[in-house]
C-alpha cells in the first residue's frame, strides 16, 4: 500500500492527546500561585531535546493559566530589546499609548530606534501598568540566544529587560515561561542574561509508561474508533511501545500512523495494518533523524557519526575534547567548533545533569551506527576495530534504551 494517506503527521503544537507530566504541571501551578500570593515575578525554563514534548507541554500550561491569567507570547527578539514594543505587547497598542500620555517615560523612539537612559526603570514603569496576572511565554528560547551571537548590541538591553521582568514586585502575579533545547540555560548563562535558578529549571525527559500507553490508546480508540475491548488492542499497543521508547515525538508518529491506517482499512485492526504501522512508523522516525542533518554533507555526516560513536563512554556519555580533535584533524570539517556548536543547536547532542554530553533522542545512536555501516559499504571501506565492535553491538539487547540524564 502507498502511504500517501498518512503523510500528514502533525507533531508540533498542542498535543492531540495529553497525558502525564504531573510533576511539571504541579510545579507550574505552584509557581503561578506563589507569584500571585507573594507579589513577585518568577522565571521558569523548560528545556529538553527535540521531540521530547516541550511545545505540547507549553500549550497545556497555557490552557491551565488562561482562565485567570493574561497569556502573552513573545514572538521575537525585538519585543525584548525595545521597551516600547514590550509595552505594546503586554498592554495592547491603544491602551499602552493612552496610559503613556499620563506618564513621563525615560525613553523616546527616534527613527525606529530607542534611546535608552534608565532602561530598567522604564521597564519597571511599563510593568507597573499591569492590572491582571500575566504569563509571558517564549518558545524556542535558544533561538534568541543564538540570535544574540549575531547582534551583540542587543545583549545589554535584553539582559536589562529580563532582569527587570524577573525582579519585578507585581501584586497581580507575573511568570515568564521559557522553553528551549537542552542547552538553553547554558547558552543564556554565557550571555549573563539567565535568571533561572536551579529550582526553576525543568529538564524534560521521556514520558512514563502509563502515559505512553494512555496516549496510544487514545489514538486507537478515540480517533480510529477501535473497540476499547478489542482482543488485540493491548498487544498492539505493547508492540508499538517497543518502537516509541516513551518518546513523545515517536508516540505521536506511531499513534497517528496507526489511527490513519485503521481508518483507511474500515476500522479493522488486521495483520496488514499492524505491519504497515511498524513499517511506516520506522520510516518516519528515520526521516526525523535524517532531518537533524539536513544541511550537513554526507562526508561530514560520516565524520560526525563515527566521531560521536568512537568517543562515547558506556554508550551514554561523550568525550567532547576527543571529538573536536577528530574534527580538527579531518579535512572535511572546516571549522571544528562551529560544527560541534551546530550539533548542539540542532539537539543532536545535549549536556546532561552529569556535565557530560550525550545523544538525547532514543534510538538515534542505532540510526547513526546503521548510517555508518551503509557508508562503509558504499565506499568499500573497512571500519576500524572499534567501529566493527560498535556495529556488532546492534545485535546486543537494550542498545536502544533511552539514556537517563
Amino acid at each position: 500500500m502507498s502511504f500517501q494517506h498518512i503523510d500528514d503527521i502533525d507533531d508540533r503544537g498542542s498535543a492531540d492527546y495529553f497525558h502525564g507530566r504531573h510533576h511539571e504541571i504541579g510545579f507550574f501551578k505552584s509557581s503561578l500561585e506563589t507569584s500571585k500570593r507573594k507579589g513577585k515575578a518568577k522565571s521558569i525554563l523548560i528545556q529538553g531535546p527535540p521531540g521530547v514534548g516541550k511545545t505540547a507541554l507549553k500549550e497545556e500550561l497555557k490552557k491551565i493559566a488562561q482562565p485567570h491569567w493574561n497569556v502573552v507570547e513573545i514572538q521575537s527578539i525585538g519585543q525584548l530589546s525595545d521597551p516600547f514594543r514590550l509595552g505594546v505587547l503586554l498592554l495592547g497598542r491603544k491602551k499602552f499609548q493612552r496610559m503613556t500620555q499620563e506618564i513621563e517615560f525615560n525613553f523616546k523612539v527616534f527613527k525606529g530606534k530607542v534611546e535608552y537612559q534608565k532602561i530598567e526603570d522604564d521597564v519597571f514603569e511599563i510593568l507597573s501598568l499591569l492590572t491582571k496576572p500575566v504569563l509571558l511565554v517564549l518558545d524556542e528560547a535558544q533561538i534568541i540566544g543564538n540570535q544574540l551571537r549575531n547582534d551583540p548590541v542587543s545583549i545589554d538591553t535584553i539582559r536589562f529587560v529580563i532582569k527587570a521582568i524577573h525582579n519585578l514586585e507585581c501584586h497581580h502575579g507575573l511568570v515568564t515561561l521559557f522553553t528551549g533545547l537542552g542547552n538553553t540555560k547554558k547558552l543564556y548563562r554565557d550571555f549573563d542574561i539567565s535568571r533561572f535558578h536551579s529550582n526553576a529549571v525543568v529538564h524534560l525527559q521521556a514520558l512514563d509508561k502509563t502515559s505512553e500507553y494512555a496516549i496510544l490508546k487514545d489514538y486507537l480508540v478515540k480517533e480510529a474508533k477501535l473497540d476499547s475491548k478489542h482482543p488485540d488492542l493491548d498487544n498492539f499497543i505493547q508492540t508499538i511501545s517497543k518502537e516509541t521508547h516513551q518518546w513523545p515525538h515517536h508516540i505521536v508518529v506511531y499513534g497517528q500512523t496507526a489511527s490513519k491506517l485503521i481508518q483507511h482499512h474500515q476500522g479493522i485492526l488486521s495483520e496488514k495494518v499492524w505491519n504497515e504501522t511498524l513499517q511506516r512508523g520506522f520510516q518516519l522516525k528515520n526521516q526525523y533523524y535524517e532531518g537533524r542533518f539536513d544541511d550537513i554533507t554526507p562526508g561530514q555526516r560520516h565524520v560526525i557519526y563515527s566521531g560521536i560513536l568512537h568517543h562515547q563512554i558506556n554508550e551514554k556519555f561523550i568525550n567532547v575534547d576527543k571529538i573536536i580533535n577528530d574534527f580538527i584533524s579531518n579535512p572535511l570539517i572546516q571549522d571544528a567548533e562551529k560544527t560541534w556548536n551546530s550539533l548542539i543547536a540542532k539537539g543532536i547532542v545535549q549536556i546532561g545533569k552529569s556535565g557530560f554530553y550525550q545523544i538525547p533522542i532514543p534510538s538515534m545512536r542505532t540510526w547513526m551506527i546503521k548510517e555508518c555501516q551503509q557508508y562503509y559499504k558504499i565506499l568499500n571501506i573497512k571500519p576500524s576495530a572499534k567501529m566493527q565492535q560498535i556495529i556488532h553491538s546492534l545485535n546486543t539487547p537494550n542498545v536502544d534504551n533511552h539514556p537517563k540524564m
